[in-house]
């Protein structure tokens, strides 16, 4: 989605993925505000980095209002405005907001549904800093390690920067950022663990990511896969035991 004429809208500003959430019967959508220091407004509470829901939710983002709604697919027609929609919207239910780290937030959304929508704020994507991210790799308190290309260049990853979600790409303001090539995105793709599943994201990339040899919007990593950005940087995903 392109939002233009908007100088409080970055390039590549905030990411949404949707899954069918376990257990509650509603959709668990994540919003991550890609470390644009710009950050975006959630309705009912206000400016945050990344939110957690299981229901629906209005964002505002720059000067625009963008509404998530599940609706079935013979639902009427939504009004045009977003504010009116989310006023209008068929199943609105009180909403519950609050603050709380992302394990428990995404635990709560795995429990049996109720009538209120569960809105959580939770820490948006890692920001490392370099002598944190530039780990030996034998560091015994990293979840996985990534590799780029042949070099001696090794990040050591804990679990709670994958829950957060850690972004990879040329920009400064990504995690991991040790790239030369220009076919890598500024900011290119987002490694986040969803129920126990570590994915990567391509954030609207230039020249796409392949994921062991298959080019992938979204993929699952495997305990071992290979990840190229863009058309020639190679970086290595490995899960530790």
């Amino acid at each position: 989605m392109r939002l233009a004429q908007d100088e409080a809208v970055a390039l590549r500003h905030v990411l949404a993925y949707v899954t069918a959430s376990d257990g509650s019967g509603h959709p668990r959508l994540r919003l991550f505000d890609l470390n644009t220091g710009l950050g975006m407004g959630v309705a009912g509470h206000g400016a945050c980095t990344a939110v957690v829901t299981d229901g629906d939710a209005m964002v505002t983002v720059g000067s625009y209002q963008i509404v998530f709604l599940a609706v079935p697919k013979d639902a009427p027609a939504l009004a045009d405005d977003a504010a009116r929609a989310w006023a209008e919207r068929p199943h609105a239910a009180t909403g519950d907001y609050r603050s709380r780290p992302i394990g428990a937030a995404l635990r709560a959304l795995d429990q049996p549904a109720s009538n209120d929508t569960s809105v959580t704020l939770i820490a948006g994507p890692s920001v490392i800093a370099q002598a944190r991210a530039l780990r030996l790799l034998a560091d015994c308190r990293s979840a996985a390690t990534l590799a780029i290309g042949q070099s001696d260049t090794g990040f050591g990853l804990a679990l709670d920067d994958l829950d957060r979600g850690i972004l990879m790409g040329r920009y400064e303001r990504c995690a991991v950022n040790d790239f030369s090539a220009q076919s890598v995105s500024r900011v290119h793709l987002l490694l986040v663990r969803e129920s126990g599943h570590v994915l990567a994201i391509d954030t609207a990339s230039t020249y796409g990511t392949m994921i062991d040899g298959i080019g992938r919007a979204v993929a699952e990593l495997k305990s071992r896969s290979v990840i190229r950005l863009g058309l020639e940087a190679v970086v290595t995903w490995e899960k530790r035991d």
